[in-house]
């Protein structure tokens, strides 16, 4: 059974489009956000799935670095030109640290993933000028998938548990909708599907759909 179930990938890749939509596009339309938030947590749980089950992790880091890399600059475009957000390192470059921080706690290096873990609050906290995505919660959410991901029923209960912290913390509303992500996770998650994409697919949709909104944003 593919665990990577591409039907979940397509649905990831559509919601984050209409996501940065919302961002760039049509501000006024806050549904846009909250769909965009379903995309997030599949992304999550993919990395975790593809962690265990790539045959070479070091081209896995590599390809997640190399177009993190080439989405940066449409990336700080688009978070700094109309956002005025803090410098963020894109999810792509954050998949790639998330992907160091499970190595480093297979190998039972605990204590180094929990400070790769909470490393992102510190760094925004002592220089708010620079952020990754999703931060800390977004690390907690992708080691929660990695431990759970063969026990749907904990699986919910972790996430659900992260939700309601994240929420309170943060007092993050439209965040905290993303667990209608987790919710097509846990449906979808052992089906079949009839959808097949190439795995170049989503490396190169991120950095170019990116670039394609920004590029309209200008022209408009």
């Amino acid at each position: 059974m593919n665990r990577r179930n591409d039907l979940l990938k397509l649905i990831a890749m559509v919601t984050m489009a209409i996501d940065h939509i919302g961002v760039l596009l049509l501000p006024q339309l806050i549904v846009l956000r909250v769909i965009g938030r379903i995309a997030f947590p599949i992304f999550a749980y993919q990395l975790a799935i593809g962690f265990t089950k790539t045959h070479n992790r070091k081209r896995y880091l590599s390809r997640l670095f190399l177009f993190g890399a080439l989405a940066q600059w449409p990336y700080m475009y688009l978070n700094y030109e109309f956002t005025m957000e803090p410098f963020h390192f894109n999810v792509m470059l954050f998949f790639a640290y998330a992907l160091l921080m499970l190595w480093l706690w297979e190998k039972k290096q605990t204590f180094l993933a929990a400070f790769m873990i909470v490393l992102p609050e510190v760094v925004i906290h002592s220089w708010p000028s620079f952020a990754f995505s999703y931060s800390t919660y977004g690390l907690v959410m992708i080691l929660l998938f990695y431990l759970f991901m063969n026990n749907s029923g904990k699986m919910l209960v972790a996430y659900t548990v992260l939700t309601v912290a994240a929420l309170l913390v943060t007092g993050n509303a439209i965040q905290a909708l993303s667990y209608f992500g987790m919710m097509t996770i846990v449906t979808l998650q052992y089906r079949e599907s009839a959808v097949k994409l190439n795995k170049w697919v989503g490396y190169v949709f991120y950095p170019a759909h990116i670039a394609l909104l920004c590029l309209i944003r200008i022209l408009l």
